[in-house]
């Protein structure tokens, strides 16, 4: 739980920082998919699975892999 002195001794952390995001941290869009694409692995592509495991709708699934398409489809242009 943030209490109000950590969240404003990361506030004056941040001040430092540069505004451009590193290279090594990733959004948790990154990280989501990541997660997605390992469990496909290791369900050998069950979805219904994958979406079990993670406790997500099958439907919600297919809108994620979908979207991931749309992006990459989208960088390649």
């Amino acid at each position: 739980m943030l209490t109000g002195a950590t969240v404003s001794e990361k506030k004056t952390s941040r001040g430092s920082e540069s505004s451009a995001r590193p290279a090594s941290l990733q959004t948790l869009k990154e990280v989501e998919r990541e997660i997605i694409e390992g469990r496909l692995e290791l369900f050998n592509g069950n979805k219904a699975a994958v979406a079990r495991s993670m406790g997500i709708a099958i439907k919600t699934l297919y809108n994620r892999i979908n979207s991931y398409r749309t992006t990459d489809t989208k960088g390649a242009q």
